[in-house]
């Protein structure tokens, strides 16, 4: 699998990931000039909150853990992206909002995702 694929299919086991535990998907991919937001999802769907999601899937650790893919750089411009999917699609609502991290560790032998979710960071 290329780089791409395998962001997709991270992407793919988030999602399933949330779904499982009940949220309502709103946006996938969400992408302007100066950014991309892998998932974004509701609690429920009559919440009033907003989760932003970040995704990193790791099948190996030559490049360290998921986690250390995550830097104060790419928090800062997710942040930036975060506040222009509000105005564009919640311009004239203010629903509470933050930003969760997802670290996953694809074991390709045994076809197992291990996910760590990091809530709020």
């Amino acid at each position: 699998m290329n780089k791409n694929d395998l962001g997709r299919f991270g992407e793919s086991i988030a999602e399933k990931y949330f779904k499982q535990k009940g949220y309502y998907l709103l946006a996938k991919n969400f992408k302007w000039l100066r950014g991309e937001i892998d998932l974004v999802f509701m609690p429920g769907k009559s919440s009033n909150k907003i989760i932003f999601v970040e995704v990193k899937l790791r099948t190996d650790n030559i490049f360290g853990e998921a986690e250390e893919g995550f830097s104060y750089q790419k928090n800062m411009k997710l942040k930036i992206s975060m506040i222009k999917f509000m105005k564009i699609i919640f311009a004239d609502t203010q629903p509470d909002f933050q930003l969760d991290f997802l670290a996953i560790r694809f074991d390709a032998a045994n076809r197992k995702a291990h996910v760590r979710h990091f809530k709020n960071i």
